[in-house]
């Protein structure tokens, strides 16, 4: 490709900040991460554009660099979100409780665990029992049970 195709696909790319924005929002990118998206879908598509074999299909390419970048950020933002939502209602749960619910609440003896422990459905006693006593990996119990680590890892 020579360095003249090259400039003029730079310029056709730069042309289509406002079809990258739109897919954005077909996407449901989040407006904070908008921006960031974009950005990543014009780095992605610079650093390759000589890749590109037709410039007749570089909507549709642009398409599927942008739907794989807002997912990505999606995905990442989701994450982020469920953890600070988790930690809001710990917090508040914390506020509202007095020194005395706390303390009264993470009081529990060495046989309410083992109530609770027991009260779970197989194998999940045994399990926690080769875990947190045995000091067992998740890949040595999922060997020992005969089980599937992800089953074991739940």
């Amino acid at each position: 490709m020579t360095e003249k195709e090259l400039s003029e696909r730079r310029a056709v790319l730069c042309e289509k900040y406002d079809k990258i924005l739109g897919l954005t929002y077909h996407f449901g990118v989040a407006d904070s991460d908008r921006d960031d998206v974009v950005q990543e879908v014009f780095v992605a598509a610079y650093l390759h554009l000589h890749q590109l074999r037709d410039i007749e299909s570089m909507d549709s390419w642009l398409y599927k660099i942008a739907m794989r970048k807002a997912g990505r950020i999606g995905r990442k933002s989701k994450r982020r979100e469920d953890k600070e939502l988790l930690y809001e209602s710990c917090e508040q749960e914390l506020d509202r409780l007095s020194a005395e619910e706390y303390a009264a609440k993470i009081d529990f003896s060495d046989e309410d665990i083992f109530e609770m422990v027991n009260s779970l459905k197989p194998p999940a006693p045994e399990i926690i029992r080769l875990r947190y006593v045995s000091e067992l990996s998740m890949v040595e119990i999922a060997k020992l049970l005969k089980m599937n680590y992800n089953t074991v890892k739940r």
